[in-house]
This record gives C-alpha cells, sequence and structure tokens, in this order.
C-alpha cells in the first residue's frame, strides 16, 4: 500500500466533518440567533442541502481535471471559510442559507475526488481503498457532530465555525503537492490534447 494512502483517507473525513458540523447545528442556529420557529427551517435546511447536489456534480468535473489535488485543496479551504461565516455573519437566514449551501457543495467535493484519488493509489488493494473510504465519511460524521458539540458548548456557535475552518485548513491544505500521482493525471489520461501534465 503506497505511503500516501492514510493521508488520503483523512481528505475525506475533514470535508465530512464540516459538512455535518454544520448541517449538525445549523437549525438550532437559525432558531435562537434569528428566532425562527422549529418548522420554519425545514425550508431553509432543504435549500442548503441542495448544495450537496451541486457539489456531487462538481466534483466529478474536478475528479477528471489534471489539478485536481489543488482544485480539491482550495474546495476544502472554502468550505471551512464559508462554514466559519455561516455561524458568524449574522446578517440574515437567508444569508446564512446560501453560505451553508456554498459551504456544502464545495465540502461535497471530496465525494468523488477523493475515491478516485485512492483506487489509483491501491493498486491491488482496491476492496481496502473502499473501505478506507468509508470509515473516513465515519469518522467526519463523528467528528462533526461531536467535536461540533463540544465546541458550542466551549464557545457557542462561533466557535463551532472555526473549528470547521480551523479542521480543514490544518489538514486537507497542509500539503496541497502530496505527490504527483495524487495532484496531477498523467498526460496519457489527460483529457486536453497537447496539454502539459508535467
Amino acid at each position: 500500500m503506497p505511503e500516501e494512502m492514510p493521508g488520503t483517507g483523512g481528505q475525506a473525513t475533514l470535508p465530512q466533518t464540516v459538512f455535518f458540523g454544520i448541517f449538525g447545528y445549523l437549525a438550532a442556529y437559525l432558531m435562537q440567533t434569528y428566532r425562527l420557529p422549529t418548522a420554519a427551517t425545514a425550508i431553509p435546511l432543504a435549500l442548503a442541502g441542495m448544495g450537496v447536489i451541486v457539489g456531487s456534480i462538481l466534483g466529478g468535473r474536478v475528479a477528471d481535471h489534471h489539478r485536481r489535488l489543488a482544485l480539491f485543496a482550495l474546495s476544502c479551504w472554502g468550505s471551512g471559510l464559508l462554514a466559519a461565516l455561516v455561524f458568524m455573519a449574522q446578517v440574515s437566514p437567508w444569508v446564512t442559507v446560501a453560505l451553508a449551501f456554498g459551504a456544502a457543495a464545495l465540502a461535497r467535493i471530496s465525494s468523488a475526488v477523493t475515491p478516485t484519488l485512492l483506487l489509483e493509489l491501491a493498486d491491488n488493494s482496491r476492496t481496502t481503498a473502499t473501505g478506507l473510504f468509508t470509515v473516513s465519511n465515519q469518522l467526519g460524521v463523528f467528528g462533526g457532530a461531536s467535536l461540533g458539540g463540544l465546541m458550542l458548548a466551549l464557545g457557542g456557535f462561533p466557535r463551532v465555525g472555526l473549528f470547521c475552518l480551523g479542521g480543514v485548513g490544518h489538514r486537507c491544505c497542509g500539503d496541497p503537492t502530496q505527490g504527483k500521482r495524487l495532484g496531477r493525471i498523467s498526460c496519457a489520461d489527460c483529457p486536453t490534447e497537447g496539454h502539459n501534465c508535467h
């Protein structure tokens, strides 16, 4: 198994942490900050959740791009920044929903990019790679819900946003040039004819 494999699994965990950190506490944030009744949070949550669909579509395009790891890193930073603004920019509930939509879309890009990276690195251990991706997703669910709750108890909703930003900034974008096999596809596989992939 190549040595980059564990780090690649971690790249899936933290975007998932951001996603569940946002949607685990978004309804409570809307109710507390903007005094929305419980029933009124259904439509904002549904609209914000549509970012998952957009992110999955964008992730498919990013996974085929010859600079996919750099784009993946940018999406990590973007999702973390928007997640922080979700819980800190108290402008209006609809601005909050728009920020959550963007954060969800950017975080969800990992759903297409990470399996591609894992399967390329796995060689003959593709079953292990698939299992690693599943485990990393579950760790992200646990981290977003439990650690997000801890941050909420320690410093309120702004601390949840900073937790999301700090998490993806620390790991996902720590080394955006981590190996040519991770960041770039070979010239033989490059979709752009005549493109210099080196």
